[in-house]
């Protein structure tokens, strides 16, 4: 309690290094916007990162599949073949396996090139030029939908790729060179999903990554909130839970709330909460280091002294 009020007389704001306590609001309102900028900034900064890995990813998709396409469509119009009538009846099955696993393989290649093409040109168009606020979210999330069907699609087209040259050696080459050659591709193949299945278990893709790098946090109210879209009156308590990386939680002081010239110490040691610090009783607290202040008294208890802040 201070000394009694004259009649008439206001009641001073406490003073924080000898200013009053709207200074330290204004100061840390400026605070609040610059730390608000930086998350919009870097959000939006990882997006683009995401945007120009998927850019990468269905560049190197059309690639390997025009090259899958021109090799099934120069098989089906420069390899020739004996008369129906001299082939055996092996044979005769293997011709239409040929042209049907060529035909696969090209229609398949030809498929992925037009759909890699046509999600990148205007994947990255809407990403940079999209009239709405959500345009590269909206492109991001376009294109992580759609590359999984298109490895798969790939896929395919290598193992048609890898069926028409097995039907080729057996249309080509004698019978124990064609088991030969049969044998090769089989274990070539039998070898690369192996590894393929060791490196996904090794680097442990289905639990380290689930979505896209989307940056979604919960605030105390418990509204979502997308760091690329936060807003000043965003804040209180923001618990972070991304989806590709562990983080800890973060303060934002919100504008709706006003800074209290006094209140209780969370308690919450080691917790994930973290509340806003508040002046203890009423006392002045020196703004040189205010930050370093506030925590040191919630560490020590309201009633206990404050160590002398460094200048």
């Amino acid at each position: 309690a201070g000394r009694p009020l004259a009649v008439g007389q206001l009641e001073e704001p406490p003073l924080v290094g000898g200013r009053p306590l709207t200074w330290l609001a204004a100061m840390l309102a400026a605070d609040k916007d610059r730390l608000i900028f930086d998350i919009r900034q870097k959000a939006l900064a990882l997006r683009k990162q995401e945007l120009e890995m998927l850019v990468s990813r269905y560049n190197n998709l059309a690639g390997l599949c025009s090259i899958a396409a021109g090799f099934s469509f120069d098989a089906l119009i420069e390899i020739d073949f004996e008369e129906a009538d001299e082939l055996s009846s092996t044979l005769a099955v293997v011709k239409p396996a040929f042209y049907l696993s060529a035909t696969l393989a090209l229609a398949l290649a030809l498929y992925v090139v037009a759909v890699a093409s046509f999600t990148v040109v205007n994947g990255h168009q809407l990403a940079l030029l999209g009239s709405g606020s959500g345009s590269l979210d909206r492109a991001v999330a376009v294109m992580l939908k759609q590359h999984r069907p298109l490895f798969r699609l790939s896929a395919l087209t290598m193992v048609a790729v890898v069926a028409a040259a097995i039907s080729i050696a057996w249309l080509k080459m004698e019978t124990i060179w064609a088991l030969v050659a049969t044998a090769v591709f089989v274990g070539c193949f039998v070898a690369i999903a192996a590894t393929l299945s060791r490196l996904d278990r090794v680097m442990n893709l289905g639990h380290m990554i689930h979505g896209d790098a989307h940056v979604d946090v919960h605030n105390e109210r418990g509204d979502q909130i997308d760091l690329a879209r936060l807003d000043a009156n965003d804040g209180h308590v923001i618990q972070r839970q991304s989806t590709f990386s562990p983080f800890q939680s973060t303060f934002l002081p919100s504008s709706r709330q006003p800074f209290e010239a006094s209140c209780a110490p969370s308690g919450h040691s080691g917790s994930s909460e973290y509340r806003p610090p508040a002046l203890p009783g009423g006392r002045p607290v020196r703004a040189a280091n205010w930050n370093a202040q506030l925590h040191a008294w919630q560490a020590v208890g309201p009633h206990e002294e404050l160590p002398p802040s460094r200048p």
